[in-house]
């Protein structure tokens, strides 16, 4: 006699139940490469650079005219200092998600996200000299330089690495 399943009740087999959990490890895998994707971008900006936000990520105007472009497209500093300090607390937040969810691979992405965060800080940095005139992006951008600094301290002493000298 052959069973057949006669409740929707039941425990999905091993085939979904690996299935479901490949997803997800996609899933996790899409948004670690998003972040330390814009984390790099910013990473990358250089003194007088101006950032472009796009909707999941942050660019680096390289347009012939980019007063001009940001202006067309509404991306002002503001928006670009709110997008940093989005993709910094989704950071944060994915490290805590991390830390909370063991997995093979956990050391290895908190170090890619630890290398990430540091050189993020040189292109907040360079921000700082391209709106050297204003006040209130100088104290934004030192206020996220701090919240790094802060989140790499301890992640380096949870995971015991020694601090690059720089």
């Amino acid at each position: 006699m052959t069973s057949t399943r006669s409740s929707t009740n039941e425990e999905p087999d091993t085939d979904e139940k690996n299935t479901n959990q490949d997803d997800t490890k996609n899933e996790g895998q899409d948004k670690l490469d998003n972040l330390l994707l814009n984390l790099r971008t910013i990473a990358e900006i250089k003194d007088f650079d101006k950032l472009r936000v796009t909707s999941n990520d942050l660019k680096i105007d390289q347009t012939w005219i980019p007063s001009i472009t940001r202006w067309y497209y509404a991306d002002g500093r503001d928006n670009s200092l709110t997008k940093i300090g989005e993709v910094l607390e989704e950071t944060f937040k994915y490290i805590e998600t991390i830390k909370n969810n063991t997995y093979d691979n956990a050391n290895r992405d908190i170090q890619r996200i630890l290398v990430g965060l540091t050189t993020a800080i040189k292109g907040i940095e360079c921000l700082k000299i391209t709106y050297k005139k204003d006040i209130n992006v100088i104290t934004r951008l030192n206020l996220y330089i701090e919240k790094i600094n802060m989140k790499v301290n301890e992640l380096n002493s949870a995971i015991n690495i020694l601090p690059v000298v720089t």
